[in-house]
């Protein structure tokens, strides 16, 4: 009897270290590759977030009216009275907060190495110092009768002193975000976009504080450089939601 259980414990002993029981290196091994995973999904959906932020910001700029004729007064006039005006603000807006809400999602993330971290951190301070100075920009359209008479315009006046400080903080941190991002993949995808940002970064950074000292309407087309911003988000939102090998290519 004491070997018939025995033989029955010894052989339910083996069956489950060879079958039903995997070995605890082999348990680890599948622990640490359900978090690579995890992490990697994470980072994905971040990098979706903010590449619909730069969709978003893309589809605003199209919407956005341009007039650069006359004086400065003349072309002021006729933006805010576009039509276009709210709508264009209204979708310019939702793409800066969504673009915010991504970056802080890759940060949260790790999406890139940790020499980017400060960048990345700086970026999201001066995007969201920036982004409320666009409610007196979408509410200015509002102010076009007064504007014409030679009114109050308390919300056109805010937006013009506003957007040279703020316009330089989006320009020049995304400049400098997409070269720390270059460096530190080191790839030709990464290096081709930071040309973009770069050049897109620093025309939009210089766009309102050159517009406020010449008083010029032309140097407004300065402004359509968010273009390229915009590929440097969306950009780097698809290079970072690839699998590393493809995004290396």
């Amino acid at each position: 009897m004491s070997a018939l259980v025995g033989g029955t414990v010894g052989e339910a002993l083996a069956g489950r270290a060879s079958g039903t029981i995997a070995p605890a290196s082999d348990r680890a091994s599948d622990r640490v590759s359900d978090r690579g995973s995890a992490r990697h999904d994470a980072v994905r959906r971040a990098a979706a977030v903010f590449g619909i932020g730069g969709a978003l910001l893309a589809i605003g700029g199209t919407m956005h009216p341009h007039e650069t004729s006359g004086s400065m007064h003349e072309s002021l006039l006729a933006l805010i009275g576009s039509p276009a005006w709210l709508p264009a603000h209204a979708v310019l807006l939702a793409g800066m907060l969504t673009a915010v809400v991504g970056l802080v999602l890759l940060r949260r993330h790790d999406a890139f190495p940790a020499q980017v971290r400060p960048w990345l951190t700086g970026t999201i301070i001066a995007w969201t110092v920036a982004t409320p100075e666009f409610v007196p920009h979408l509410l200015a359209g509002a102010e076009h009768d007064a504007l014409e008479v030679g009114g109050a315009t308390p919300m056109v006046d805010t937006h013009l002193a506003l957007s040279t400080f703020t316009t330089p903080l989006v320009g020049l941190s995304v400049a400098l975000l997409a070269v720390a991002v270059a460096r530190a993949a080191a790839t030709r995808p990464a290096r081709l976009l930071a040309v973009a940002g770069v050049v897109g970064g620093i025309a939009f950074a210089v766009a309102a504080p050159l517009l406020a000292v010449t008083g010029n309407p032309q140097v407004s087309n300065l402004f359509a450089a968010q273009t390229l911003i915009d590929v440097w988000i969306i950009g780097t939102s698809v290079r970072v939601a690839l699998p590393e090998k493809v995004a290396r290519r």
